[in-house]
Parts: C-alpha cells; structure tokens; sequence
C-alpha cells in the first residue's frame, strides 16, 4: 500500500510541476489563454490532480507513517493534492481524531 502512495506523490508532483510550467508559458507570453484552457482540457491527465476516493483512517496512518519517514510537515490542503485524496473525506477524519483527543484529555 505504501508504493502506491509514493507512486502517487510522484505522479501528483509531475502533474503540479507541468502545470506550473504551462502557467509560466502563459505568463511569459508564450502562449495564449486559449492555448492553456485548450491544452489543460485536452491534457488533464498531465496538469490535473483527481482524487481517489475517500479518505480512511488505514490511509491516513500510512500517510502519516509516509509523511514521518520524508521528516515533512503538510497541510490538509498540500496533502490533499499530493497524494490524491479528497480534502472535505480528510478534514473530517482530522476533525474526528482531535475531537477524540480532546474527549481524551478532558477525562
């Protein structure tokens, strides 16, 4: 389960990396606004980050477990796109778990 997480961290971070040069090409005058909406639309593949699915607290631990291992900190939002997961199914599993601590530490 874990390669597919790196798999997918390093597919994400082409993806953003391809975006970022396109926005550069558009930036810079090398394309036009057309050529971007065009060349995302029929690239999406290349440029787009789509989620997997819902989150669950297995896939959380081993992200976790991942994040740990890189000694790297991240946002829900970074750790969203980076590893291709929906945000609103990971903030709610957060939300959950500090709920839970907090219910703990009250006790």
């Amino acid at each position: 389960m874990k390669e597919q997480f790196y798999q997918t961290m390093i597919k994400s971070l082409m993806k953003k990396n391809n975006y970022l040069n396109l926005s550069w090409l558009l930036d810079k005058g090398q394309i036009t606004e057309d050529d971007y909406q065009v060349e995302i639309e029929n690239n999406p593949n290349l440029y787009v980050i789509e989620p997997n699915g819902e989150v669950n607290e297995e896939i959380i631990s081993t992200i976790n477990e991942i994040l740990g291992e890189l000694n790297i900190q991240l946002d829900s939002n970074e750790v969203s796109d980076l590893f291709a997961i929906d945000h609103d199914s990971l903030v709610k599993i957060i939300e959950k778990h500090q709920n839970n601590e907090q219910a703990t530490s009250n006790t």
